[in-house]
This record gives C-alpha cells, sequence and structure tokens, in this order.
C-alpha cells in the first residue's frame, strides 16, 4: 500500500488506485479500482463529471484513514519498531557519531 493514497486520503482528495492486493486492502468499498487503462479513463472521467457525487465517499475515506492509519499512531509504530531495534529514527543511516 502506497502512503501516498493515506496521505490523499487524509487531505480529503478522491482516489484513482490500480486494483492490486496493498491498494484494495485499504480501499475496498471506499473507492473503485482499475485494473485497466480504459477503466481509469472511465473512472476519472465519471470523477470530473459528477464531482458533488464523489463528496460523500471523500467523507467516507477521510474517516477511514483517520480511524484505522492515524499518522500520529503510524509515527509512533515506526519509532517503537526503530527504538526497539537499536536504532534512532531521526538520525541520517549514514551518520557516525
Amino acid at each position: 500500500m502506497s502512503a501516498v493514497i493515506l496521505e490523499a486520503m487524509q487531505l480529503r482528495v478522491p482516489v484513482l488506485a490500480r486494483n492490486i492486493p496493498g491498494n484494495a486492502a485499504v480501499l475496498t468499498g471506499l473507492w473503485p479500482l482499475f485494473d485497466t487503462p480504459d477503466e481509469f479513463v472511465r473512472l476519472a472521467s465519471d470523477l470530473i463529471a459528477r464531482p458533488e457525487q464523489h463528496a460523500a465517499a471523500v467523507d467516507r475515506a477521510f474517516a477511514h484513514v483517520s480511524t484505522h492509519h492515524s499518522l500520529d499512531a503510524e509515527r509512533q509504530a515506526y519509532k517503537k519498531v526503530s527504538e526497539s531495534r537499536g536504532k534512532d529514527p531521526h538520525t541520517h543511516p549514514h551518520t557516525h557519531a
């Protein structure tokens, strides 16, 4: 799953994403996924032609990402994993003390 999808949903931006397992795990039930370039064009055209119909989906996606993918919670989880491995997540890996 791409972090950019979560960021877009957090910013209330409509999402058009390819139907791959990582995207499907997050977007199923929130946004339609595409398999082919023609499906992408159809979905993009629909989004442009009927933006008012997508407002509810944008709100649902925002609520979903806010509830299930909190940026602060993910930041804390990353910090915890990094600390458990003895690495400071705020230092550059090639920096020597």
